[in-house]
């Protein structure tokens, strides 16, 4: 069993992040101290401060051990993001030396106003409750030099009930170099203050039972399922910046026997690469529905359930059939092809590929608007498999038939917007399918009912119960700060509230990341009301 002992908590959501990102290739160690961040020049031109990229890198700092096989996380500026409840401890890194009286100051200042970046309109009730705990908390500066600050906060002894808004700042706008000049706008590090950890929780199909079903003292992000006691993770590895694809260290828990194995991927950059395969081959498939790289380090957890798949090319997506027989594979010659590239159906029985030779023109889909790439979406309904190319700006959608072993364009029974990432499932009787933003239908038959209206479609999290005509969702009431977790009955057209929990702004939501015959799995911090 593999674990990170002393990890800080925070809470792995998306990260927002309100100023421009310039995050360096290259990251610290362990010791700060050795290995100082580089801050890029600040130079005076004219008597006027000339900003090349960042002058000032704010970092928190963490006891903790490294990932085995990823490294440490780092929380670095400009970010937003949750922190700890107890001592909280920042390393400065300035472009040249400092007026160190006058950067004590000015942290003061903007660590007790309420005035946050990119924050307008906080509520007066929740400036005063923040600014009542901030003025208990102390400050201490310990200078290395006049160009390296350590910060610690402490006596911070509670966390705000509104938190619509980061409790603090750390901000040296303003701030005097030792030569007089005066700092122009810096990035800054945005803090939610939480009190503990994001835990695995689950709730009862019939909503009569809710458990939590780990007691993490480390930070994990779960992901996704793979049955009723093991869970993937992708705990990110960095913190830098906003719509961004970050490194992450992979896991599988098993909450019944408290273990966390770690796995090695080489494209540590998608988050659910465990379930979806992106790499080179051979690789490994564990029969149970996750996959990682082929490495001298990964054969230690190989099992009786893990197998080598080794086939010609490069995997841009790779995913289990719905009976866990196949794999689904789309591959090119090379990491660069991702132009018309082959389906493979690989027999995990038989060991080799089973399809006729399928070209799939296009290209490998894009992030809408952020113009890095992800693995090709597979999903089958057990029977066809569908896969997401793109043309252009247009997405292309292929249905594979296991009947026939043949591939066409998918149809859908609506007035598809192609340029946008259409997202859908369907009951595993294949009776009902949900097509996000769309509607529920039933074949060509869109069911104009109760679900339609409340436009279920458009909510998140949305997942079908095994083996029956229910959905899942959860349903966010801004103006009662509650989270509904909803189940619709399709075929009843009923809804059911299975739990009511409270909404504690944005870094302390609930997920939800599987369901099952019998339970609905959520991550997050449940508060119950």
């Amino acid at each position: 069993m593999k674990k990170n002992l002393f990890l800080c908590s925070m809470l792995m959501v998306s990260l927002f992040l309100f100023s421009a990102c310039n995050a360096d290739d290259s990251k610290t160690e362990n010791d700060l101290n050795d290995n100082v961040p580089p801050v890029e020049e600040v130079k005076e031109e004219n008597d006027e401060m000339v900003v090349e990229k960042n002058w000032v890198q704010i970092q928190y700092v963490m006891e903790l051990e490294p990932s085995d096989i990823g490294g440490v996380p780092e929380y670095i500026s400009p970010v937003e993001t949750a922190i700890p409840l107890g001592k909280q401890t920042f390393q400065l890194y300035f472009a040249e030396a400092m007026d160190t009286e006058s950067v004590e100051n000015t942290i003061k200042d903007n660590f007790l106003s309420n005035d946050i970046s990119n924050y307008t309109n906080i509520a007066e009730e929740e400036k005063k409750e923040k600014t009542s705990i901030k003025e208990k908390a102390t400050l201490q500066f310990t200078w290395t030099d006049e160009k390296e600050l350590s910060l610690s906060i402490e006596d911070m002894l509670e966390v705000p009930k509104l938190h619509q808004a980061p409790l603090y700042e750390i901000n040296v706008t303003g701030a005097k170099t030792k030569t007089g000049t005066m700092l122009p706008e810096s990035p800054t590090f945005q803090a939610f203050v939480v009190e503990d950890h994001s835990q695995l929780w689950r709730v009862s199909v019939d909503g009569t039972t809710v458990e939590q079903v780990s007691s993490w003292e480390e930070t994990n992000n779960a992901t996704s399922i793979i049955d009723d006691q093991t869970i993937i993770l992708a705990n990110p590895l960095e913190y830098v910046c906003c719509h961004v694809q970050l490194p992450h260290a992979f896991y599988v828990y098993n909450f019944l026997t408290e273990e966390k194995t770690e796995y090695p991927h080489e494209e540590i950059k998608y988050y659910n690469v465990m379930t979806n395969y992106v790499g080179s081959s051979p690789f490994m498939a564990n029969k149970t529905g996750f996959f990682y790289a082929k490495t001298e380090a990964s054969s230690a957890n190989e099992s009786n359930n893990d197998v080598e798949i080794d086939v010609n090319g490069f995997i841009h997506g790779a995913v289990f059939s719905k009976n866990k027989e196949h794999i689904i594979m789309v591959i090119g010659d090379s990491k660069e092809d991702v132009t018309d590239l082959k389906l493979a159906i690989y027999s995990i029985e038989e060991n080799k590929v089973v399809n006729p030779e399928t070209t799939l023109a296009g290209e490998v889909p894009l992030g809408v608007a952020y113009g890095y790439k992800y693995p090709v979406s597979i999903y089958d309904n057990g029977e066809v498999v569908t896969i997401t190319m793109m043309n252009e700006e247009d997405r292309i959608y292929y249905d594979y038939s296991w009947e026939n072993q043949d591939t066409t364009i998918k149809s859908f029974p609506f007035e598809a917007e192609l340029y946008d990432n259409i997202l859908f499932s369907e009951s595993d009787d294949r009776k009902y399918q949900l097509y996000w933003g769309y509607g529920i239908y039933s074949g060509e038959h869109k069911i104009a009912d109760q679900g339609d209206e409340n436009k279920i479609a458009d909510q998140y999290d949305l997942f079908w119960v095994k083996n029956a005509h229910y959905l899942v969702y959860l349903e966010n009431n801004m103006d009662e700060d509650v989270v509904k977790l909803m189940l619709y009955d399709v075929d009843q057209d009923e809804q059911q509230t299975l739990l009511t929990m409270k909404q504690q702004g944005y870094y302390n939501e609930v997920h939800v990341i599987g369901v099952t015959e019998e339970w609905i799995y959520l991550s997050g911090r449940l508060i119950v009301r």
